[in-house]
């Protein structure tokens, strides 16, 4: 299977590349000129594997390269793991679960509500320039809001040439004193986190 090797040109790391587009295992070097060197496999659709697929693939920041004509003599490219592997939403998903207890103001609210249970409309903003120019595309937390003329208004109000906004929908309900979030979904450079979420429903029902 043919491997592809770049070289990056901001780090200096190399990536080797399995099959088309990576799509047979992706691999980082971090110190090419280091004595002692390993490839470290990048899981797929894990955050780190996102940015590098991006400055490869979408926002070219790398150097094809091939592996002999390097001064220094590169290790043997490993197997590729067989997986399975984590789905991309489970890394933005809580390591532990989030107890309601630390979030006071979020909990009182959500007894009030029905099955104690509410949607909310998170707003993921986008930077256009480097969408366009810089290191790829990602959409980053910004704001939450309980209903969706609020969540829309704003972003009216606050996209620009180079800002632009994504819109998500998520549920939070209070499970015994656990906050769960059942219908959670990750869309493609999707970067929040759902901590984020919850710390910035806290915020706004403070306000």
């Amino acid at each position: 299977m043919k491997v592809n090797y770049y070289l990056d040109i901001d780090s200096d790391a190399i990536y080797a590349c399995r099959g088309p587009w990576g799509a047979n295992g992706m691999f980082r070097l971090r110190d090419p000129q280091a004595k002692e060197k390993q490839w470290e496999f990048l899981i797929p659709n894990s955050p780190a594997w996102d940015r590098i697929h991006q400055r490869i693939y979408r926002n070219p920041r790398v150097e094809e390269i091939k592996a002999a004509e390097f001064p220094a003599p590169l290790p043997p490219l490993p197997e590729t793991p067989p997986g399975p592997f984590p789905e991309a939403k489970d890394y933005f998903l809580p390591e532990k679960p989030i107890q309601a207890s630390a979030y006071p103001r979020l909990r009182g609210f959500l007894k009030g509500q029905k099955d104690k249970a509410a949607k909310v409309f998170v707003v993921l903003s986008e930077d256009r320039y480097e969408t366009l120019l810089g290191d790829g595309e990602f959409h980053d937390f910004e704001r939450v809001f309980f209903a969706k003329e609020d969540a829309e208004r704003y972003m009216d109000q606050n996209r620009g040439e180079w800002k632009s906004f994504h819109l998500r929908e998520m549920t939070i309900k209070l499970d015994h004193d656990l906050l769960a979030f059942p219908d959670f979904t990750h869309k493609l450079f999707d970067q929040h986190k759902v901590e984020e979420v919850v710390e910035g429903l806290e915020s706004l029902l403070r306000t």
